[in-house]
Order: structure tokens, then sequence, then C-alpha cells
């Protein structure tokens, strides 16, 4: 049986597509709460929560960039760098849910594609 690895950019995909989207008194309140259980408190303000999400997206850019020099196809790199600025355009500056959304949806997709490519080519 083989155990398969859970890639860097899933993870950081996952963890970007849950910070808040300060729109929803109860939403803020649900994630404050969860953070408080790993210690993080009141700390998911803006302030905190831009530098916190430029370091996520960049570990995710990194690691489809590598792997895009692995396999000389850098497709995968330009969708996810599309998708990193929609993410930070929709959550910090444009402040729109549908811009945020095709961004997380995006990084998914280049993240999943980049998973299936590595099985098939034996990364």
């Amino acid at each position: 049986m083989k155990i398969c690895k859970l890639d860097l950019t899933i993870i950081s995909s996952i963890l970007v597509s849950i910070f808040p989207v300060v729109t929803c008194p109860l939403c803020v309140t649900a994630y404050v709460g969860t953070a408080s259980l790993f210690g993080l408190g009141i700390t998911l303000a803006t302030p905190v929560l831009l530098p916190l999400m430029i370091i996520l997206l960049g570990i995710s850019l990194i690691s489809f960039w590598i792997n895009a020099k692995k396999t000389k196809q850098y497709k995968i790199f330009v969708l996810s760098l599309f998708a990193i600025l929609f993410i930070l355009l929709g959550q910090f500056y444009l402040k729109s849910n549908i811009i945020l959304y095709t961004g997380v949806a995006m990084l998914m997709t280049s993240s999943f594609i980049n998973i299936k490519r590595r099985k098939v080519c034996g990364i």
C-alpha cells in the first residue's frame, strides 16, 4: 500500500481559504474562537492577517515554482500566480468576495493539477 504525502500547496490553499472575510459577525466570532484554540487569540485582525497570508501564499508559490522548474512546464505556476493575485486583491484591496473565491478556486485547482501531474510523472 502506497501512502501519499500531503503537498505543501494543498495545505497552504486550505489555510488561505479559511481566513475570515469580515462581513459576517457570526463568522468573525467563530474564527476568533477557533483561533484561540490554537493560541492565536484575537490576533486575526487585518494588520496581522496580511503578512500571515502573504507568507502562506509565498510558500505555495515557491512550491509551484520548484515543481515548474523540475517539469519545465510553467502553466500551473502562472495559474497559481494569478490565483494569488486574485486572493490578495479580493481580500484586502477590492474587498470582493467573488474575486477572492475565484482566486481560492484557481489556487486549489492548480494544486490538484500539480499533484495529479506529480503522480503521473513520478516526481
